[in-house]
């Protein structure tokens, strides 16, 4: 499984920390650990979108960030 965590900044006025922005989601996929946005905002939608990537990790699904990239040498090919 993974764990689920918001990202947090220092309040100016306070000085105390306060989590922001989106629900970040932590899994492990051959044991290094991938750290990926939500971009969702309520936990209960995070959870669901954690659930899926720990889905496809087991299932050996997982895309990883080269798989949509293309080389300029690719772009040659007839």
């Amino acid at each position: 499984m993974g764990t689920l965590y918001r990202r947090t900044k220092r309040n100016p006025a306070t000085g105390e920390r306060e989590e922001c922005g989106p629900w970040w989601r932590k899994f492990y996929d051959h044991g290094k650990a991938i750290r990926r946005s939500t971009k969702k905002h309520e936990k209960s939608e995070a959870k669901k979108v954690l659930l899926r990537a720990t889905m496809q990790v087991l299932e050996g699904r997982l895309e990883g960030g080269q798989v949509h990239r293309t080389k300029f040498e690719d772009s040659w090919r007839t």
